[in-house]
Order: C-alpha cells, then sequence, then structure tokens
C-alpha cells in the first residue's frame, strides 16, 4: 500500500494498492474488495487501486481482498483505522428511558451501524464519570443496574465478540441514587480507644460490609469521597478517620460525609467509660441486696463478661470475678467496697466505690482473753464471739483462718507472734508455771472492723459455785467448780478437804457437799482437781461460826472415889454429838490433837482427858483451859469429901 502506514485515517487516507510477487507487482486490472475483519461481510465492493476508506462506521479494522484480472488467487490484508468513524454508531437500550432506576431496571442492549442494528451477547463494562471501572461483566444478553452505589451517571461501554471491534459507549442517568447503608447513629468512643481509627462508613446491610470488605472494591467505589469534621485536625482517608492527640476527656466530633449521590452524617462522641450500678443506691446491705455491674459508654452498657476485682478502701484485694453480680452482704467487716472493672472495649480500669451500711460485723467479744498455761502453747483466737450461734453466722462455714486472712494485730508484748487474728507465744514457757502476770493488750483490725483484747495466761481458779465471805458449817453446802475468767465448769471435778494445817480432812468429794462434819475449824483448804487432768487448785474457804462440840463449861463436884476415874474434859451439850462421842475411840480420835493445861502438874492429861492425883483429906480445886484447833472451853472439877451436917 502506498503510504504504507501502521494505521489509516478514512476521513482523509486514499491509499493505493500494488499486488507484488517477488520483484513483479500488478498495479492495474485489480479487483479489490472491503470486507469485516473476519472477511466475512463485504463492506465495499468494485474498486481497484485506489482505495476509499471512508464511511466505515465502526470499524477498528478491516480487511482489504484484492484479485488481478488474470485470474490469481486472492491476497488479503488487513488494516487499521484511527480514528475509528463512530458516525450513526450508537447503542441502543431497550427500554430506552431518560433516566434508569438502578433497583429496578433491567436493560436489553443493541449495536446499531447506521440503519443496522443486532443484539448480543455483548462483554459490558460500567464506568462512573471519573471513569473508575466499577463492573466488567462478561458476554450477557441483559444488563442490571444495581449496586452502582452513590452515581447518579455511569458510562455504560458494550463490545461485539470481535475482540478487535470497537467499543460502543453511553451514558446513563441514574434515579434514584442507589444508596449506601452507612450508619449515621452516634459512634462512643474513650479517650484510650479515640486512639483507633474509626470506619468512615459503618454498613449497616450484612450484604455490603461483604461487597466492600475487598479493599481494592471499596478504593473504587469509595474513590472522591469528601469529609469534614465540626472540630479541625481531624485526619481522613477513603475509609477511614483519625480523630486529633489530645488530652481530653470528653469532645463532640460532627463528621459530615459526601460520595457522588450519597449523603450522611454522624456524630463521634469521646467521653469516658462509667460503671453503672443496677439498682443504684446511696447505701447497700440489706440480706437481700443484689447488684449488678455494667460498663457503660454512652448508651451501650456490658455486663458479662466483666473482669473484676473487689478491693477494701485499704487495698486488701477480696475477690476476682468475672460475673457481674455483686452480694454486699457477703463481705465481712467491710463498709467501703473499691470495686476495678477492666473495660471490654479498651482494656482500661474502671474503678467505683459502693457503701455497704450497716456493715455486717464480726462482732468479736471485746473482754479480755484468759488462757490457762496449758492452752497458751497452741494458737489462741483472737476473735472470741459473743455467742456460737452468732459466730457461726459469721463464718459462714468458712474456716476461722481463711474468715480472718486479711486481719492486722499489733501488740507491745515480745514473743507474741500475730498472723490471721491468732496469737502465737514464741519462745516463752509457761510451765510448770507462768511468767509473772503474762498480760498482752491487742489491738486487731479486719478491714473496717476493729476491736482492742487483753490476752492474760493464767491459771484455772477453784470457786464456790455460789461465792460467799463465810460459810455456815451447820447450814451450807458447797459445790466447787473451776473457772478461767467467767468460763467454768465442773465436770469430772473431784474435791479434796485440807486442814489449814494442810492434813487431809476429806476427798473424793463431787458435787455439792456438807460442811457439818468440820469441826473446829475456822477455814478450810479445798483442793479440786479433774479426773485426767494432773493439775490442781486450791482455795481457801472461811467458816463461820466456827462448828464446835459445844463442850460444857459447867463446874463438875467430884467425890474423892469418882475422881479416881478418867476425867473427860469435854462433855458435849449436844446429845447426838455426845453419842457419838460415848465411844473412846471416836474420842480419842477426835480430841486426839487437844491442848488442855490445869494449874496442878500432878493431873496428867492427854487427849481432853485427865488423870486426877490421889484425892488429899481436903477439898481440891482444878482448873482446866482447853484448845482444840479454833475450839476453845474451860472446866472447873471440884474433889470434895462427904461431910456430915447437923440438924
Amino acid at each position: 500500500m502506498q503510504p504504507e502506514a501502521s494505521t489509516y485515517d478514512p476521513r482523509t487516507a486514499r491509499p493505493t494498492l500494488k499486488v507484488c510477487s517477488g520483484p513483479l507487482c500488478y498495479v492495474t486490472n485489480l479487483r479489490t474488495r472491503i470486507l469485516d475483519r473476519q472477511g466475512t461481510t463485504v463492506l465495499r465492493d468494485g474498486l481497484s487501486t485506489k482505495i476509499d476508506l471512508s464511511n466505515l462506521h465502526c470499524r477498528a479494522s478491516v480487511m482489504l481482498s484484492t484479485r488481478t484480472d488474470l485470474g490469481d488467487s486472492r491476497v488479503d490484508r488487513t488494516i487499521d483505522l484511527k480514528p475509528m468513524q463512530t458516525y450513526e454508531c450508537k447503542l441502543k437500550m431497550i427500554p430506552e428511558k431518560s433516566a434508569y432506576d438502578p433497583l429496578t431496571d433491567v436493560i436489553s442492549l443493541e449495536i446499531c451501524r447506521g440503519p443496522n442494528c443486532w443484539a448480543g451477547p455483548f462483554r459490558t463494562n460500567i464506568s462512573d464519570t471519573n471513569n473508575h471501572l466499577l463492573r466488567s461483566t462478561p458476554k450477557k444478553d441483559t444488563v442490571s443496574l444495581q449496586e452502582l452505589y452513590c452515581r447518579t451517571e455511569v458510562c455504560l461501554v458494550a463490545q461485539d465478540h470481535d475482540e478487535k471491534a470497537e467499543p460502543v459507549r453511553r451514558n446513563i442517568t441514574l434515579k434514584p441514587t442507589e444508596q449506601l447503608n452507612c450508619s449515621q447513629t452516634d459512634i462512643y468512643v474513650t479517650p484510650a480507644s479515640a486512639t483507633k481509627s474509626i470506619s468512615l462508613c459503618s454498613f449497616t446491610s450484612a450484604k455490603q460490609r461483604d461487597i466492600f470488605a475487598n479493599e481494592d472494591v471499596y478504593n473504587t467505589y469509595f474513590e472522591g469521597i469528601r469529609c469534614k469534621s465540626s472540630v479541625p485536625g481531624v485526619r481522613f482517608t477513603k475509609r477511614h478517620l483519625q480523630l486529633p492527640a489530645d488530652n481530653l476527656s470528653k469532645q463532640d466530633y460532627s463528621i459530615d460525609c459526601k460520595l457522588y449521590g450519597c449523603h450522611w452524617k454522624f456524630r463521634i462522641l469521646k467521653q469516658p467509660e462509667r460503671l453503672l450500678f443496677n439498682p443504684e443506691r446511696k447505701y447497700y446491705g440489706t440480706d437481700h441486696d443484689k447488684v449488678t455491674l455494667q460498663a457503660c459508654l454512652g448508651p451501650h452498657c456490658y455486663e458479662e463478661p466483666l473482669h473484676t476485682k473487689v478491693f477494701d478502701r485499704y487495698g486488701v484485694l477480696l475477690t476476682e470475678q468475672t460475673k457481674p453480680v455483686l452480694l454486699p452482704n457477703s463481705y465481712l467487716c467491710v463498709s467501703e467496697l473499691v470495686i476495678v472493672v477492666k473495660s471490654p472495649r479498651d482494656s482500661q480500669n474502671l474503678t467505683r466505690n459502693l457503701t455497704i451500711s450497716p456493715m455486717r460485723s464480726c462482732r468479736c467479744e471485746v473482754q479480755p482473753i484468759y488462757q490457762t498455761p496449758k492452752m497458751a502453747l497452741r494458737p489462741v483466737q483472737l476473735c472470741q464471739p459473743h455467742n456460737a450461734s452468732a459466730f457461726k453466722a459469721v463464718l459462714q462455714g468458712r474456716a476461722y483462718e481463711e474468715v480472718f486472712k486479711h486481719s492486722v494485730c499489733n501488740s507491745s508484748c515480745v514473743g507474741l507472734k500475730l498472723e490471721k487474728a491468732t496469737a502465737t507465744f514464741e519462745n516463752i514457757s509457761f510451765l510448770p508455771k507462768p511468767p509473772a502476770s503474762p498480760r498482752c493488750q491487742v489491738s486487731c483490725r479486719l478491714h473496717d472492723c476493729r476491736w482492742n483484747v487483753d490476752l492474760i495466761v493464767e491459771d484455772e481458779k477453784l470457786v464456790p459455785k455460789s461465792p460467799k465471805s463465810s460459810y455456815n458449817p451447820k447450814l451450807d453446802e458447797i459445790e466447787m467448780q473451776l473457772c478461767l475468767s467467767k468460763k467454768c465448769r465442773s465436770e469430772g471435778l473431784s474435791i479434796s478437804i485440807l486442814s489449814e494445817d494442810g492434813m487431809v480432812l476429806a476427798t473424793h468429794l463431787r458435787g455439792a457437799f456438807s460442811l457439818k462434819l468440820f469441826f473446829c475449824q475456822p477455814g478450810l483448804i479445798l483442793e479440786g482437781q479433774v479426773d485426767g487432768e494432773p493439775e490442781r487448785r486450791q482455795t481457801r474457804i472461811k467458816l463461820a461460826p466456827v462448828l464446835t462440840y459445844n463442850c460444857s463449861e459447867e463446874s463438875r463436884i467430884l467425890t474423892p472415889v469418882e475422881a479416881t476415874r478418867i476425867q473427860r474434859l469435854c462433855s458435849s451439850r449436844d446429845q447426838g454429838i455426845k453419842s457419838v462421842l460415848s465411844v473412846d475411840k471416836v474420842y480419842i480420835r477426835v480430841f486426839n490433837d487437844a491442848n488442855c493445861t490445869t494449874t496442878s502438874a500432878a493431873v496428867n492429861i492427854s487427849a481432853a482427858m485427865a488423870v486426877l492425883p490421889e484425892a488429899p483429906p481436903s477439898d481440891e480445886k482444878y482448873s482446866f483451859d482447853c484448845r482444840l484447833l479454833a475450839c476453845k472451853w474451860n472446866l472447873d472439877m471440884f474433889v470434895e469429901h462427904e461431910r456430915e451436917y447437923s440438924r
């Protein structure tokens, strides 16, 4: 072809042909036709060497086919036309509308070259007005306009099955605009989470979320998005915004975004997260109180799971849990709970105090705690309950050490180990006898409960159940018990009675016993011992009045014959006692320790019995002064001879 070119302008180019075979070329007698690119359709015929390329509408390339008059074989050549002549080359839509509804309309296409039109299927592309490819579809008979979000006008490009066929374009108006389902609800962020990027469009449609999860698709559709903020300093990308870094705990941002025919607004509210109690009260503490915890940001609240730590106001960790329910009355000796919840949103700690009133107290007795030396060898619990049932309610089935594990106790005593409201004496020996006056003042605190107690180590004391300053041996019975302060016991207690000089008078007495047999004793020593225990405890009681044998102090007149007999110096005026003492052995045993004196050295006295000397010719008087323990009596004896009286 003359001239030779890679492409020919169909509007102006008029090339000439010649057919060459080796060095021989023909320029005359040529019969030339213009065919379509496939060589199946004759577009123009009757040409010779001069080729007219005009009016080959909608052809990007054509085939030139020529023969010589000599009947030689056909010679073909394909040439490209540029620019393609598009006059009267158009894309026909069925139905034809001035605007199409993207949600409902489905379009059938025909490509028309001049008066000739034909249907697809065609390959189609849809681009927006900024030439961003939105969709590419393989050969189909119809075209859907759905999911062309925010576009009010698009360019539809159809291409025939011939890959080199020139695409045919047409702009389409879309009405109404298919909107993006971007949430316009308020977005709440904490000061900590405000440092993270925030999506410009939070899709409320699951379908749109799936579509725009593809980053390339998102970037194509959101090319050209424009957003602005009511607060300066906010940075925007196609997908996210970044709030400015500041130290403000509260700030509201109004965001306004536009994308072609889409427009949406939303607010970002930066504020601290709150820890709410349900129900809200000033005080908690009744038996049925139950508090539900909620971590709230704006109107949005989380309940479960919440990683929660509960402290007392001194910083002692009480419980750690994930359930959002608290029972205030389950905490012993705590008037205020410090509740720390880890935020489920940004792992920040939310702290709030809860006041408990009335506070559950441990009800520890403030009276001194008495311990025997033997008991003091073991740990001593410093919280002694008012009564067993109340303390059982305090423990709630838990061990004492578990309940008081957070207690703090102090004492000025050296060698006293204090732990878990328990005292242990270290390096102190209480046996066989405790140190002098071992008394320790101890101050204890369990959270908000405080109590002071004196720890005293001493022996149990043997005391009467009905103490008196003195006992009437004729009338009173006495029953003994072992007491450590106010705590007394009598089970298995055996009593021995000793005189004040240590003589054993009675043994193995149990329960109440009489004092009627203890004559001439101003006081008694009582010694108690519990079965199976080696310890013995003693106490002294006073007897008043002193029980005597009621010895007669009336003067006794004897004849010389009567005076030769042994004379008993005690003749009881009590007939019962007199009857008992009438037996010599009994009398001697009773008065064996009696001490009787007289003015006459010739009188022999033993066991309150006297042997008088032989009676002199004259009358004689003997005065006796006797003592047996606390008993005293005096007696005068007269030895008189018989006399004759004259009438």
